[in-house]
């Protein structure tokens, strides 16, 4: 079989919603969202510019469209806490910084479970196809993280105080101190993100 050929694994009924989920998303529009990203990655029908549809017009498939949105909307979001984080004193930059991670990766998640069957099928083609920029929904929110909001940081020299904030309250926590382990947490694990990252590239 070769690279271009649509390799289709049939999904099965949508994923079990996480317990966590906002309760304003009922089970029921969460089961038609999954539907309708189900149908993207098997659609043949293409939008072009003007709004007409056409067949086979790869640049324009919906699921491609979808992806492209989803790059966008991560993109904006991670350039508005890039915005938040710079109107922080140094000294709170950490303890937001961990937080404002902790959620968007926590809601990453969740849209990733939601995006299951097109991680397992069109990003899976584009994955064989050697179309190595594009990433499973999950992995391109950690990526537009790194872009927008940790090389913002970096760009800016207000990196380190994150990381000595990070080493400070790891020594703190070896030596018996009282520490937010929720917020530590989040620190090592954007931290390990970013380091996983950049090997990858």
């Amino acid at each position: 079989m070769s690279a271009n050929e649509v390799h289709w694994v049939e999904p099965t009924e949508a994923p079990a919603r996480p317990t966590s989920d906002s309760q304003s998303i009922s089970d029921h529009y969460y089961s038609l969202l999954y539907d309708t990203i189900n149908n993207c990655c098997t659609s043949r029908t293409v939008i072009r510019g003007d709004g007409t549809f056409a067949q086979d017009e790869k640049s324009n498939h919906p699921s491609l469209l979808l992806y492209d949105r989803l790059q966008y909307l991560y993109s904006d979001y991670c350039r508005s806490v890039a915005e938040k984080l710079d109107s922080l004193p140094d000294d709170q930059l950490f303890h937001v910084y961990a937080l404002r991670w902790g959620r968007y990766t926590a809601a990453a998640t969740r849209l990733d479970k939601l995006f299951s069957c097109f991680n397992g099928n069109w990003t899976r083609n584009q994955h064989i196809a050697k179309r190595d920029s594009v990433f499973t929904v999950g992995m391109l929110a950690r990526v537009t993280w790194k872009q927008h909001v940790y090389q913002h940081l970096v760009e800016r020299g207000r990196d380190s105080f994150i990381y000595e904030a990070l080493i400070n309250q790891i020594e703190q926590y070896r030596n018996g101190h009282d520490v937010d382990t929720a917020v530590l947490e989040q620190a090592i694990d954007s931290y390990g993100m970013s380091w996983s990252i950049s090997r990858t590239f």
